[in-house]
């Protein structure tokens, strides 16, 4: 189970991020295609591509998903 972190390509989501990852959670981010996701490097994290306002998108990005 993984904890899914929106908004991980801005400043206070990928530190977020990093800060569960730290911890030994299992992250999972969501990154729109449009998104410049610099901010997430180093940072061992899974990326999914998608959009929270596609519901197709959200089925998948759920899918283990433990929080929010």
């Amino acid at each position: 189970m993984s904890t899914l972190v929106t908004g991980a390509t801005g400043f206070v989501g990928s530190h977020i991020a990093r800060l569960l990852v730290e911890r030994g959670e299992q992250v999972r981010v969501l990154v729109r295609r449009t998104s410049l996701a610099t901010a997430l490097d180093g940072i061992a994290c899974e990326r999914v591509m998608g959009d929270l306002r596609e519901t197709v998108h959200l089925k998948t990005i759920l899918r283990g998903t433990r929080r929010v």
